[in-house]
């Protein structure tokens, strides 16, 4: 699964902040996701909320902490994939391998401009 912000980055996350994406979904092709900022807590964490997407249901929380040598930011994703029993086989399938592989590069990215706590 490949995405882009649609638009300007925006400067500062604050509660009510809408995001639009461009997400490339496996076989379907490409599709516009529109998510909500829906709480920040500064410094500790904030969570999206999917208002438009590929997903019956997504909520994705950011938690930050403060660990020797940096912050560490841990995911907390609760989703529920849409069509029933064919969408619990894409999950089992490659949904649930994808978003891995979505959030390990990540890990990754941050790492590189961040370097590696601890």
């Amino acid at each position: 699964m490949a995405f882009e912000i649609i638009g300007e980055s925006p400067e500062k996350t604050y509660a009510g902040l809408l995001l639009e994406y461009r997400v490339k979904i496996p076989l379907l092709g490409w599709s516009t996701w529109l998510t909500e900022i829906k709480y920040v807590e500064e410094g500790f964490s904030f969570m999206d909320e999917q208002r438009v997407g590929p997903y019956k249901l997504w909520l994705h929380t950011h938690k930050l902490e403060e660990v020797e040598g940096g912050t560490q930011m841990t995911d907390d994703i609760r989703y529920l994939v849409p069509l029933g029993p064919l969408g619990l086989l894409a999950n089992f399938l490659f949904v649930r391998r994808t978003l891995q592989r979505v959030f390990d590069y990540r890990k990754v990215k941050l790492e590189e401009i961040f370097g590696k706590p601890g």
